[in-house]
């Protein structure tokens, strides 16, 4: 599974201070502190606090079968650090515009494989365009 953040992050880790909500990590028998990206049955998500609602995940997790562990973290600061140190690799991490920029220039990121997002076309060809500027 290619991992993305608005950008995509190659790894991340938790620490001690670092506020963990999981969604039914019992229930997938995945404590998740040493778990590694990549399964199919798993969606590794770091996200600001309260960012998504957890129906939506719930409606997620019930349509396609995976398991999110959505972990939480209250700013860019908090984040930049965990992302860096490479313990857990996230599929999807949320950072803001300028820490895009910082993340990408140590590289910490990797480019998106469109070939992997099945519903690209749904995306106007304009933001596509847009995107590319980034």
């Amino acid at each position: 599974m290619d991992r993305i953040c608005c950008g995509t992050v190659r790894s991340g880790t938790c620490c001690n201070r670092l506020r963990r909500f999981r969604l039914r990590s019992s229930a997938s028998g995945n404590s998740g502190d040493s778990a590694a990206s990549g399964d199919a049955g798993e969606l590794y998500v770091y996200n600001w606090g309260e960012y998504i609602d957890e129906s939506v995940i719930d409606e997620f997790e019930e349509e396609t079968g995976i398991k999110v562990v959505y972990d939480l973290y209250e700013t860019n600061e908090e984040m930049y650090p965990v992302i860096e140190a490479g313990g857990i690799a996230y599929d999807a991490v949320c950072p803001s515009d300028f820490m895009i920029q910082k993340m990408r220039e140590h590289d910490l990121l990797a480019e998106i494989n469109f070939d992997n997002v099945p519903n690209i076309d749904q995306i106007d060809p304009l933001y596509m365009e847009l995107s590319k500027s980034f």
